[in-house]
C-alpha cells in the first residue's frame, strides 16, 4: 500500500473514553487543515489526517496541530483516503469514526450534537444535514444533492436527507459489515447504500451550511454526481442483506 505514516502510529490502542476518533481526508489543504484539526480536538482528542498525495505543506500543517498524519505517496481520491483512515482507526480499536472535510466547510461546533445522537445507539451512520439551511447552499451544489437524496433513499431503503454531507459519524460495526470498493466522492454514497442494504439505520442532525466565496473544493458537481449515479446503478444488482 502506497502510504507512509508521520508523527506516530495512526491508531494507538484506545481507552474507553476515546471510543470516537476523527478522520480528515485532505488534499492540498495547507491553509485550512490545521484549523480544522484544532477545532476537532476540542471535542475528539485523537485526530488522523490522511494526506492524499498533497503537493503543498498539508502534512506539516496537520502534524503541527497535533494530528497523526498518514500519507499517500500519490493522489488516490477521497474515498481511498477515507478507507485508509477507517482501516487504521479500526485496527486501533475505535468504535466510531467522525469524518470532516479539510476545507472549513464544517463547523467543529456541530460535533457535540452528532456525538450525542450517536450515543443514543443503534445507528450505522449519523450524518450532519444541511437541509435546514438550504438557502445557504449554492444552487450548483444543492441540485445534485437533492437528486442524490432521491436515488440513495431508493437504493438504501432509508430516508436520506443529505447524501453529500461529509460530516458523519460511522459505526465501526457498519464499516466492518460492508465492503467499500469505490475511490472518490462516490465512496460516501456507497457507504449509505451498502449500509442500508445491510440493515443499518441512519440518523440526521442539523448542521450549518458553510460555503465561502474563496473556499477551495475538489468536489466536481458534474463528474462526481456522475460517479455517484454509477454507484446507484450498480446497487440495483446488490442483494439486500449483503454488502
Amino acid at each position: 500500500m502506497e502510504q507512509t505514516v508521520s508523527a506516530e502510529k495512526p491508531a494507538p490502542k484506545r481507552e474507553a473514553k476515546e471510543e470516537i476518533a476523527a478522520l480528515i481526508p485532505a488534499y492540498n489543504s495547507e491553509d485550512t487543515v490545521g484549523r480544522v484539526v484544532d477545532g476537532i480536538k476540542e471535542y475528539v482528542p485523537h485526530v488522523v489526517v490522511v494526506n492524499d498525495g498533497s503537493t503543498d505543506k498539508t502534512e506539516e500543517a496537520a502534524a503541527e496541530s497535533g494530528a497523526v498524519v498518514v500519507n499517500h505517496k500519490a493522489r488516490r481520491g477521497k474515498g481511498e483516503a477515507l478507507k485508509t483512515g477507517f482501516a487504521a482507526l479500526m485496527e486501533g480499536g475505535y468504535g466510531a469514526i467522525l469524518t470532516m472535510d479539510a476545507d472549513l466547510q464544517h463547523d467543529p461546533g456541530d460535533i457535540p450534537p452528532l456525538i450525542e445522537k450517536y450515543r443514543e445507539g443503534g445507528f450505522g451512520i449519523v450524518i450532519g444535514s444541511r437541509m435546514a439551511s438550504k438557502k445557504d447552499i449554492p444552487r450548483y451544489r444543492l441540485v445534485p444533492n437533492l437528486v442524490g437524496n432521491f436515488f440513495l433513499s431508493n437504493a438504501s431503503g432509508r430516508d436520506i436527507e443529505d447524501s453529500q454531507s461529509g460530516m458523519r459519524i460511522y459505526s465501526a460495526r457498519l464499516l466492518k459489515a460492508i465492503n467499500l470498493t469505490t475511490s472518490k466522492y462516490d465512496t460516501e454514497a456507497e457507504a449509505i447504500i451498502k449500509g442500508g442494504k445491510a440493515g443499518f439505520d441512519f440518523a440526521f442532525v442539523p448542521i450549518k451550511a458553510i460555503y465561502a466565496e474563496d473556499q477551495k473544493t475538489y468536489f466536481r458537481p458534474v463528474v462526481d454526481t456522475y460517479l455517484i449515479s454509477i454507484v446507484y446503478l450498480r446497487s440495483l444488482f446488490w442483494k439486500r442483506g449483503t454488502a
